[in-house]
């Protein structure tokens, strides 16, 4: 699974990237949000509408708020990154980096951006993987960071 193994650019949400050729289509889970798969479900990408910021920018968040907000879903999770300086397809970004058991008590790796836009609105976009899973993602995910525009 290395970057030579890519099947295709993908535009979802307005986002351009490189995707592994073991993903399935994006489909709508929720109600502005697409996420696509691998083959054997140990690795999705999740991709948010750009939905209203409502005033809230990069500095607005720190990773107390981060933890509370976002990790709370997850048991045991720990923040092992965060940065609310880094940029993303040219615009400024939140960056965290984190473990943690998902609902099925699996361990989970996860790459999560928020993408904020000069309009006003932010954009998310979620990489998550079982742990040690090996899976193409988690093998390419500089390169599919870098591949977006």
């Amino acid at each position: 699974h290395r970057i030579g193994d890519y099947a295709s650019k993908q535009t979802v949400n307005g986002l351009t990237f490189d995707v592994p050729s073991d993903f399935g289509p994006f489909e709508d889970v929720q109600s502005q949000i697409k996420v696509a798969k691998n083959t054997d479900s140990t690795a999705s990408i999740a991709i948010s509408e750009r939905i209203n910021a409502e005033g809230i920018a990069t500095d607005s968040w720190d990773e107390e708020i981060y933890a509370a907000i976002v990790l709370g879903g997850f048991a045991d999770s720990q923040l092992l990154e965060f940065s609310n300086t880094e940029t993303v397809a040219g615009v400024p970004a939140v960056f965290a980096h984190y473990t943690g058991k998902n609902t099925n008590d699996v361990e989970v790796e996860g790459y999560n951006y928020y993408m904020y836009y000069d309009d006003g609105t932010y954009q998310s976009i979620a990489f998550t993987f079982f742990k040690d899973g090996d899976s193409s993602l988690e093998q390419n995910i500089t390169a599919i960071l870098n591949s977006m525009k």
